[in-house]
This record gives structure tokens, C-alpha cells and sequence, in this order.
């Protein structure tokens, strides 16, 4: 048995089974080699008698570009011997890469390929990426079925069946969100206007939409090419400073809480960050395995960043911005107070994001419940559905006036009994971590 091992020294060190390996050329290189083995098995092992260090460098010279030369040496009980009277190379423009090893005299700086008998040898995993789903319903939704009185900015509906409630992608009621992919990552998004506004006049989506959609240009130009723990915050922060920098910011005042998640791909590592009461849990064999946690400066008034008319923004009503800067519901928290975290994932787990319409009117059973009837292979069209089940069921809940709700709950905690769900508008993503 047999694994391959490649050292790139001052470019870092990757093994098979190395996840935190530092060289990215080393990385791909071996995922390379290993991807041309398995791919090459009857080659392997077309001939028994033939060595098995020779078999590999016929599979080099034959499936590789740009291969000449590379040092074969064989890895027994700790020691390094050459295995070959010749000096072997491998150049590093195998993909793309303008370094030539010939230009690199040293021994110690050569790529080198070792066989380490005492071991298997095993296939690269393949990168794991995430297949999302979206829904919601709106406020505006629920006064028009189900005749609420619910405060909102008015919307008009062409059909009955309109559950997002407004005509533009990525806004739900006051909600916004947002789906990204760029090369190595995938980045999920959703904001809630803080409803507030609508006192004021002000559209409160206004402010979450341009949030978001910020985000999402953002990911997709390749912002911080550099992904770890602190980029979904970097992110949140730089599309917050691109609205206070905006000429237009005048138009974009208002609030909203923010949850922003980046799946890596070459580590299979979540990174996520939460402000306010939106949220997102992730479920492995129906389970919950890990749940953010939400931001309160006291009941029902959660941490939000805004952009708060002032001088700077040539707000144009002086009374009304007396009075919202004397509203003590609107606050300007700053994205740095947002809760980080990392979480490294597995195929099939599920991740269900999504703002506090659907965390105050369901509890952890009915999540568990509806993704339980998810297929183990499932396709899009089943994200879907189990979305927009997720989210039905919300407005059921909602609307049920002798439900003890999970917004109940947290009411009769700080002293204030109520039964009954919380009727708001709900967005929902759902993803499931995919080949």
C-alpha cells in the first residue's frame, strides 16, 4: 500500500490527509497526480513486475503537461533514497504557473514526489460546494390572504399566488438576501429592515436590499481573496462603508440586522457572522448541530447598523429627524459586533438561514420535522419545496392566536404574557452541502 506525498519546501508542505496545508501549488500538484492515478488505474496496475515508482513516472510523462524532469525518491522506515540514477523534474507551469523549477538551482527548493510504502494510498476528496433554495412570504402577503393589519410599505399584487410579496429579486417585505458564488466560494445572505421606519415614511427595505446587493457585488468582483473566520464580517463592513460613501445615501437611510455566510470550498469550513435577530443553524442527520445566537439590546429591539439621517446626508425633513434620532427602537451598531464563528461541514449537512419570522414562529421540531422528508440525493426542486414548507408553515404558526410560540416565550421572560405567533416577514434559504 501506497501514498503520495509532495514537498514543495519554501512553498509549503501538503499530504493527502493534510487539510491545513500551506502551499496552494503543493496542493494542486498532488491533487493532480492523485486525480491522473485513480483516473489511470489499469495503467497502475497493467504490470505487476514493474515498480511501482516507474509506473508513476510512465503516468507523469503521459498525462501530465508540461512534464520532464522530477526527482523520484522512495520514503522506508523514515529515510529518503533515490530510486533512480537519473535526476527527474517537474516544471510548476503544470497549471499556469510561471515559476520554472530549472531557475531554481537547489536541491532543497525541487518538488519532490515521495512514495511512503507503509501507507494507502487514497483519492483526493472532492470539493464540496452548496446547493440553495430560497422563499418567504411578506407582510404585505399576509394583510392581502389573510386581511392583518400589519404596517408595511404598500405593495401591489398581479396575482394571488405572489408569496415574496414584492417584484424585485432579493426582497422580501423588509427583508433582503442574497446568493453569491465566486471560484472557491459560496456566500449566503439575509437582512431585516427594521420595520420602525415605516413610521417615519421610510421604506426600510431600501436600506437591507442595497445591503445585501453590495454584499453579493462584492463576493463576485472577488472580494478578500483571502477566506478565514473574519471574512464574512470584512465583507459585512465593507458593504456598509460602500453605503455610507455612496453619493446616494440620502435615499438609503434605515437599518437592519445582518447574517452573512461563506462556505469554503477547499476547506469545507463555514464561516459566518450574525447581527441582530436573524440566524442560521445547521442540521447533520437531523440534527442541530450548531445554532447562532441572536443580539438583543432588550426584547424585540435587536443590534442593527444604519445609516441615521444627519447633515452629512442632507436628510431633507428636520422635524422627522428630530424625531428618529429620538426614537430609542432605532439603534447604529457596528458590524464589528457581530458574532463570528467557523464550523467545518460534512456532505449532506443542511443550512437553513433565515430572518426572525421564521425563529420566532417555529420551533427546532418543525425544522427537523419538514427536513426530515428531504431525500438523502436530493435535487434543487426538493430544496425548494422544503423551503417554501418551512416558510408556510411559519405564517400557519404566525397566525395561530393559541400557538405558545418561541416569540411568546421570549416575551413571557421579561414579563410580558402573550400567546400567539408573531405574524412579519418571513425569508427563508436552505442549502445543502453538495459534491
Amino acid at each position: 500500500m501506497h501514498s503520495i506525498v509532495v514537498n514543495t519546501s519554501r512553498y509549503g508542505s501538503v499530504t493527502t490527509t493534510n487539510s491545513n496545508a500551506t502551499s496552494k501549488l503543493g496542493k494542486n500538484l498532488i491533487k493532480n497526480i492523485l486525480n491522473q492515478c485513480t483516473n489511470k488505474t489499469s495503467l497502475l496496475n497493467h504490470d505487476r513486475s514493474t515498480n511501482l515508482l516507474d509506473k508513476l513516472k510512465i503516468l507523469l510523462t503521459q498525462t501530465i503537461p508540461g512534464y520532464s524532469t522530477n526527482r523520484l525518491l522512495s520514503l522506508t522506515n523514515g529515510h529518503i533514497t533515490n530510486t533512480s540514477s537519473h535526476s527527474f523534474r517537474l516544471p510548476f507551469f503544470l497549471f499556469g504557473n510561471s515559476l520554472l523549477s530549472n531557475l531554481i538551482p537547489s536541491f532543497n527548493e525541487l518538488p519532490l514526489i515521495a512514495i511512503d510504502k507503509d501507507h494507502e494510498l487514497s483519492t483526493t476528496t472532492k470539493n464540496l460546494h452548496l446547493i440553495t433554495a430560497y422563499s418567504g412570504y411578506s407582510k404585505s402577503y399576509l394583510n392581502h390572504n389573510f386581511n392583518t393589519n400589519i404596517k408595511t410599505t404598500k405593495i401591489k399584487f398581479p396575482n394571488h399566488n405572489l408569496n415574496l410579496g414584492s417584484n424585485k429579486k432579493g426582497v422580501i417585505g423588509d427583508d433582503a438576501w442574497f446568493i453569491a458564488k465566486h471560484k472557491q466560494v459560496d456566500v449566503l445572505g439575509v437582512a431585516d429592515g427594521v420595520g420602525g421606519w415605516h413610521e417615519f415614511g421610510i421604506d426600510p427595505s431600501k436600506f437591507s436590499f442595497n445591503l445585501m446587493k453590495t454584499c453579493k457585488r462584492l463576493i463576485e468582483q472577488g472580494f478578500d481573496l483571502v477566506i478565514d473566520n473574519k471574512t464574512p464580517i470584512n465583507l459585512l463592513e465593507q458593504s456598509y462603508k460602500t453605503l455610507l460613501e455612496s453619493k446616494n445615501n440620502k435615499l438609503l437611510v434605515g437599518s437592519s440586522t445582518a447574517c452573512i455566510l461563506l462556505f469554503h470550498h477547499d476547506t469545507n469550513y463555514l464561516h459566518t457572522c450574525n447581527l441582530g435577530d436573524s440566524g442560521f443553524c445547521i442540521i447533520r442527520n437531523n440534527k442541530i448541530i450548531h445554532r447562532s445566537q441572536e443580539q438583543q439590546h432588550y426584547f424585540n429591539s435587536p443590534y442593527q447598523i444604519a445609516i441615521l439621517p444627519n447633515s452629512n446626508n442632507e436628510f431633507q425633513d428636520a422635524p422627522q429627524e428630530a424625531l428618529i434620532q429620538n426614537d430609542d427602537s432605532l439603534f447604529n451598531d457596528s458590524p464589528e459586533s457581530a458574532i463570528s464563528s467557523s464550523i467545518q461541514l460534512n456532505e449532506g449537512d443542511f443550512i437553513l438561514v433565515a430572518t426572525d419570522g421564521l425563529w420566532d414562529n417555529l420551533t427546532e421540531s418543525h425544522l427537523l420535522v419538514e427536513l426530515s422528508k428531504i431525500k438523502k440525493n436530493c435535487l434543487i426542486e426538493e430544496l425548494e419545496k422544503a423551503a417554501n414548507n418551512l416558510a408556510r408553515k411559519a405564517i400557519e404558526m404566525a397566525l395561530d392566536p393559541d400557538y405558545i410560540s418561541p416569540f411568546a416565550k421570549a416575551a413571557k421572560k421579561h414579563g410580558i404574557n402573550i400567546k400567539g405567533g408573531k405574524p412579519d416577514d418571513i425569508t427563508v434559504l436552505l442549502a445543502r452541502v453538495s459534491k
